[in-house]
């Protein structure tokens, strides 16, 4: 175990539902100084609680104007693994799989989980991806990046332009300038410049018919699509689709969906027969596999309920 990584023991919620704890660092704030806000940007920790006025990551206001610049996920999910990013130097760190070769992943600034690989975006632009490759979709193109996705059997990045790539099994992707993207298992969507949403891939479930917008940010799971108006609130579309009503951050398991409030309280819903509905409390960061959920604590602590 390296110094400064702590894997503490069980932790139960309540009599029947663990979560798994994984303290990061030294336990204190997840960057000196630097807190994230609730819609998923940064800002200064003597401002906490002012994420109206923040400068965000997703997209800073200034006398009310939209502008949005790319936020890579530091923490993702997939089928029964988990992998965040150490808030000491960028290592990709994994649990329930990929741990040996999470090495290659890192340095890096965003990570995305797909069923069976794991892609990263590392701190030079560059993609890593480790795992399952029979459809190609843990051999990612070379140049480089802002943002990167994962679904069952493919990957997607947006290059310094805006423009979509994608690679292992999924459709060619709409042209355009895009600043975020988000994978499901078999469908994609990213949102414009201009903050209309584009999806491809399957869509059997409607899990790529977005309604009208403008938006700035998506997430995506299983057969799921969620999205963050501008003008505030989420909506969401697909099988099952999930309510998370008072959301602003959503991550979205096979049968089961969490959001992070505007206070930044965590709230699940949907299947939870192995506990993956069962974070509660502050969160500034989650992610959902097919039956987990992990999250980040505000003091950078990751917490994990559900099988995996």
């Amino acid at each position: 175990m390296r110094p400064g990584i702590v894997v503490a023991a069980l932790l139960f919620a309540c009599s029947n539902t663990p979560t798994e704890r994984l303290v990061v660092g030294d336990g204190g704030p997840a960057d000196a100084g630097v807190e994230v806000d609730r819609d998923g940007g940064v800002f200064g920790a003597s401002d906490a609680g002012a994420t109206d006025a923040a400068i965000r990551d997703s997209g800073a206001r200034d006398a009310g104007v939209f502008r949005p610049v790319p936020l890579p996920r530091r923490i993702c999910a997939g089928d029964g693994y988990t992998c965040f990013l150490s808030d000491l130097d960028g290592e990709v760190i994994c649990t329930g799989g990929f741990e040996a070769e999470a090495a290659a992943l890192g340095p890096a600034i965003g990570v995305a989980c797909g069923a069976a690989h794991v892609c990263s975006l590392k701190t030079d632009g560059a993609l890593a991806c480790v795992g399952e490759d029979a459809d190609g979709q843990a051999t990612p193109p070379a140049g480089t990046f802002v943002a990167v996705s994962a679904g069952d059997v493919h990957g997607c990045a947006l290059d310094p332009l805006g423009a979509i790539v994608c690679w292992g099994r999924m459709i060619a992707p709409p042209t355009g300038a895009y600043f975020e993207i988000d994978s499901g298992a078999r469908h994609v969507c990213a949102v414009s410049r201009s903050g209309a949403l584009s999806c491809f891939g399957a869509n059997d479930s409607m899990q790529a018919s977005p309604p009208a917008g403008p938006f700035e940010r998506v997430f995506l799971g299983g057969d799921r699509s969620c999205a963050k108006l501008q003008r505030g609130g989420m909506t969401c579309w697909g099988r099952d689709r999930p309510f998370l009503q008072g959301a602003v951050y959503a991550a979205l398991g096979d049968r089961h969906a969490c959001g992070i409030t505007g206070r930044g309280f965590v709230q699940c819903e949907g299947d939870n027969e192995n506990g993956q509905t069962a974070l509660q409390g502050d969160f500034i960061e989650i992610a959902a596999g097919r039956d987990h959920t992990c999250g980040i604590r505000p003091n950078g602590d990751v917490e994990c309920g559900g099988l995996r």
